[in-house]
């Protein structure tokens, strides 16, 4: 489940590990975002907004707005998805794992 949100949330860990150097647990607890509405016809008519957790700096917030975004506000921990990832450690080939709080979840790596 999460229809356009899915490959957004999926960038922002990927984007997180590659570029900020965030490790896998890390990533995948970044305050999350979602441009909104996506292709679902319930919902294409709707004006276009960024969500974005309330988790995130406040000058990001306002930021948003100066450049002419239509920001919302969401709750801590309440952006879509829930990710899983497992990575393997380049030098070492030790399997690192990670779970999301957003929801249940394990992650396994034999």
């Amino acid at each position: 489940p999460g229809g356009d949100g899915q490959p957004q949330w999926n960038l922002q860990a990927i984007t997180g590990m590659i570029d900020a150097g965030l490790d896998v647990q890390a990533a995948i607890e970044q305050p999350r975002w979602t441009s909104w509405p996506g292709t679902d016809p319930s919902s294409v008519a709707n004006p276009f907004e960024l969500r974005l957790e309330d988790r995130l700096p406040e000058e990001v917030f306002a930021d948003l707005a100066a450049r002419g975004h239509n920001v919302r506000k969401t709750p801590a921990w309440s952006g879509g998805g829930a990710a899983q990832i497992i990575a393997r450690d380049p030098a070492t080939g030790i399997m690192i794992g990670g779970t999301d709080a957003r929801v249940e979840g394990n992650v396994l790596g034999f």
